[in-house]
């Protein structure tokens, strides 16, 4: 109804998160123990918890921030909890399936678009980091038009507490029934002003506890809010779809759920090989920018006399 659902305590945050957490803890103790060593770093900020020791190390040494990203780390819990997790590939299936009877024969592609986000109160972003703070957009927006009749579904899944202070994600209930929007490039790729008017839209804010998973459909128009806090709003977003279905990004690779070959080294080391052939191909079917807002000359001029 909605074009999204939120499962409150479908995962049990220690048994299912507590290890991404940590393996994510373990790498940071890491870096921030050899910048330590290098004099890069006055506070290796050790006498902080997960969600704020980060932002304590980027005030100093933010060369960190970029090392985080799933596709370079390659944390083995998160893996495990994408492609094993019953709780939650089970309601993956329901939601792609058609009817009951297809669900337990239903088998899933994990889609190529995943990441592990890391978003940091606002100002501490490095210059060419990805602050996490996204406009108004669809997910079947930030797809290549060939992927258009797969069916998609979004797994967002918090680490830490996420709420509006720290960058929590904004919903437009009942939006997904129009179907893909125009979007164009502004601030990353967004839904123009006109497929989405912002004075008369629906707006559900949402506030998720680690353990909580909103499941979306690729149609649902959503934004992130910018993290106003101290600490880091660390999350995980995945995406779904049936076997056999067109990729969204077909340069990367795609992996079937459940199928035995799929190990946690061929994942690793196919996604290492995809991102260093990768050329630098287009992500989404978008072209146009949006024209840089004009500054409002004769106000300024009237301050200033």
């Amino acid at each position: 109804r909605d074009g999204f659902v939120i499962l409150r305590g479908l995962l049990d945050d220690e048994d299912h998160l507590g290890p991404v957490r940590e393996e994510y803890a373990r790498y940071i103790e890491k870096r921030a123990s050899e910048l330590a060593r290098e004099g890069k770093l006055k506070s290796d900020g050790s006498d902080k918890g997960f969600s704020e020791r980060l932002a304590t190390i980027c005030k100093e040494a933010n060369q960190i921030y970029a090392e985080l990203s799933l596709h370079r780390l390659f944390p083995q819990s998160v893996f495990q909890l994408i492609t094993t997790n019953s709780r939650l590939l089970s309601i993956v299936k329901d939601l792609l399936s058609k009817d009951d009877s297809q669900t337990n024969e239903l088998k899933l592609d994990l889609s190529p678009i995943q990441h592990v986000r890391p978003k940091l109160p606002a100002g501490l972003t490095p210059r060419d980091g990805d602050p996490h703070v996204v406009p108004w957009h669809q997910d079947a927006g930030v797809c290549l038009s060939s992927s258009d009749q797969a069916a998609m579904v979004t797994v967002w899944i918090p680490l830490v507490p996420a709420h509006q202070k720290n960058g929590g994600l904004v919903l437009n209930p009942g939006g997904h029934t129009k179907g893909l929007m125009q979007h164009w490039i502004d601030r990353g790729v967004s839904i123009r002003p006109s497929e989405l008017p912002r004075n008369s839209m629906k707006e559900y804010r949402v506030d998720m506890s680690p353990g909580d998973v909103l499941f979306m459909s690729k149609y649902c128009p959503h934004r992130s809010l910018k993290n106003i806090s101290k600490t880091v709003r660390w999350s995980m977003d995945i995406r779904y779809q049936m076997e056999g279905t067109p990729s969204a990004r077909p340069f990367f690779p795609t992996f079937t759920v459940g199928d035995p070959k799929l190990t946690y080294k061929l994942w690793k080391e196919t996604w290492k090989a995809a991102v260093s052939n990768y050329k630098g191909q287009a992500i989404h079917r978008w072209t146009e920018r949006r024209k840089p807002r004009r500054k409002n000359t004769n106000n300024t001029a009237k301050r200033t006399e």
